[in-house]
């Protein structure tokens, strides 16, 4: 029996919708079932064009405090999806309305099918989700697993020509598992690291003052570690 498809999620920034199932959302993720409260189906309520909005919920938009690299593919992928499904602002059925204005569309969709498929998939212009986007909103949501895959995707990408730029990101110096990956990378490759053009570049920036509030205290830490090294 199919799963009903009963809560919408909406992304002003690009005028799209999102939907998935509550069961699947709050069977895993214990954020969702913070969110909803209780019994989801005993507090939905029924929208037409007719009568009254969907309930509606925030997200927590603290967590919106870092640079989102899946914003630079949500105008164009939003865009596509646009197309192919043109949504109206009601539903007849039971639904809750979720309003996200701290993740970008392309993580959410990414999450959302990984959620009811275990399976995160490519846009059709072959640009994937950002892992590191993937890791903050699932570290958001609470899903390990998730989370997981996502830092093995961070590791996979890294180079020796943008670990210097990944280590001093604001989002890795928000998040520790993040900023211990480029660390432990670039202290695997730190000759290269150090002669890249990304690293003189985190240099110049360091004397502007630029850098990430925490990039102080990572500097620290790669300087210990270079020592005991």
């Amino acid at each position: 029996q199919q799963t009903p498809q009963d809560v919408c999620f909406v992304f002003p920034a690009t005028a799209t919708k999102l939907w998935a199932s509550s069961k699947v959302l709050v069977d895993q993720s214990a954020y969702f079932r913070s969110l909803f409260g209780g019994n989801f189906s005993e507090s939905t309520t029924r929208t037409s064009a007719e009568n009254t909005e969907a309930p509606e919920f925030k997200v927590d938009e603290t967590s919106r405090l870092y640079e989102e690299s899946d914003d630079e593919t949500d105008e164009h992928f939003a865009a596509q999806v646009a197309k192919k499904a043109p949504l109206s602002d009601s539903n007849n059925l039971p639904h809750k309305k979720v309003v996200i204005n701290d993740a970008a569309f392309t993580t959410y969709q990414a999450i959302l099918v990984w959620m009811s498929s275990r399976y995160i998939p490519e846009s059709e212009t072959s640009l994937p989700a950002s892992p590191k986007s993937v890791y903050r909103l699932a570290h958001l949501l609470e899903l390990d697993e998730l989370q997981e895959i996502a830092l093995n995707n961070f590791r996979s990408q890294l180079t020796v020509h943008n670990a210097a730029t990944e280590l001093f990101s604001d989002v890795a110096s928000a998040y520790p598992a993040l900023r211990d990956i480029a660390l432990d990378f670039i202290l695997e490759n730190w000759t290269d690291v150090r002669a890249s053009s990304a690293w003189k570049k985190m240099k110049l920036g360091a004397d502007a003052r630029v850098l990430p509030t925490g990039a102080a205290y990572t500097a620290m830490l790669l300087s210990e570690r270079i020592k005991t090294a």
